[in-house]
């Protein structure tokens, strides 16, 4: 659990811990981290995007996150 909470600690402050700039984060760019590998870039990435159709679909189409 430590060691999931310091990468979620290292990714935000990268992105000055805006969550939309993390969003737009590419697979490439979360591999740089020491200790994400492909597969946990691609599951940052896909839990992002399920957010975003999660939202669409309760707003209609538009995305937003409360």
């Amino acid at each position: 659990m430590k060691q999931q909470l310091n990468y979620v600690k290292r990714l935000l402050n990268s992105v000055n811990n805006n969550l939309f700039n993390l969003s737009k984060l590419e697979v490439n760019d979360l591999c740089q981290f020491n200790g994400i590998g492909e597969a946990k870039a691609v599951s940052i990435i896909a839990a992002f995007g399920n957010r975003k159709e999660k939202t669409e679909h309760r707003s209609g189409g538009k995305a937003y996150i409360k």
